[in-house]
């Protein structure tokens, strides 16, 4: 009996001390999540698992309203503030400089409003590719995907324009993706990471300029979609992909999604069909290139019963 109480109190005290508790946010709370030295107005860090109350030793020069928005006022001279941060009888004090007036922004203070204009530029929703911007702020700019994206491609030019494309023939339901911002950054500032999301509409009636392409090829396409379509052939027939168009630099490649022996045959972006099986898919991936911005369009051929 005496065995299995103390497995229970041992077990008993585990739990409590895996559980999260509010106090566990000062433990939580990074020295580089509040600014060091300021001019303008920043946020302080929000509770992860409930609200954090914040005092300065200098109300006159932090003032801070809704828990965690600090208006910045400036002094004729430099002034060093004391943030307390407090949940019930846990706490932990930061430093501010808050600097005089007519001071420049520091370097995270001109990032922040880089990445503000930033989001700004970007909308939401995006129906075809868009450029994003190299430098703001006189700050230089890259990109990184926050994870593996389906929906999207980041393309860098051969003149080193980065662009946003999104992908035809992703999955329908993958139509949004996280981007991560990329600043240099040869300070002695924290940077956080940040961020901003942008979403797909796939718009049948304005369509991208590698679709406009695919479909001006004088080929017989049936139940074209969103960067997929089908084709159906008679054996011994030929099928030419040379673009004869007005749209410049267009460069189309063809391969086969898998080896079909002598059924189907490429050679100088001409499909050469041979002896078709029937109730066989045949798949085809038509790559066409515009000025370096590529599209992907899978193209499935059935033997033609007519």
């Amino acid at each position: 009996m005496k065995k299995v109480l103390i497995i229970c109190l041992t077990i008993l005290i585990l739990t409590l001390g895996g559980c999260d508790y509010p106090e566990k946010d000062i433990k939580l709370l990074s020295e580089q999540e509040i600014p060091k030295v300021v001019t303008k107005d920043f946020i302080l860090p929000y509770g992860r698992l409930g609200p954090i109350t914040y005092t300065v030793s200098h109300p006159e020069v932090l003032v801070i309203s809704n828990l965690y928005d600090v208006e910045v006022i400036q002094q004729d001279e430099d002034v060093v503030v004391i943030i307390e941060a407090r949940v019930k009888e846990a706490f932990r004090t930061f430093e501010v400089k808050v600097l005089k007036k007519g001071s420049p922004l520091t370097f995270k203070e001109e990032v922040d409003l880089a990445i503000e204009e930033l989001k700004a530029s970007i909308p939401n929703t995006i129906k075809k590719e868009i450029q994003l911007p190299q430098e703001l702020r006189g700050l230089s700019l890259d990109y990184r995907f926050a994870s593996n994206s389906n929906s999207f491609m980041l393309v860098k030019k051969a003149d080193k324009i980065i662009w946003l494309v999104p992908v035809l023939t992703a999955p329908a339901q993958d139509f949004f993706t996280s981007i991560r911002v990329l600043i240099n950054n040869e300070t002695s500032e924290f940077l956080p990471n940040y961020y901003f999301k942008v979403n797909y509409q796939y718009d049948d009636q304005n369509l991208l300029a590698q679709e406009d392409v695919f479909l001006s090829l004088e080929i017989d396409f049936k139940h074209y979609q969103r960067g997929t379509a089908m084709l159906y052939l008679f054996d011994g027939e030929s099928v030419d992909f040379n673009y004869q168009g007005e749209e410049e630099n267009v460069n189309i490649s063809l391969r086969l999604a898998a080896d079909h022996g002598d059924e189907i045959v490429i050679r100088d972006k001409v499909l050469y069909v041979g002896n078709l099986s029937k109730n066989k898919n045949y798949g085809v991936i038509v790559t066409i290139d515009i000025d370096g911005i590529s599209q992907d369009f899978k193209v499935t051929i059935n033997k033609s019963n007519n």
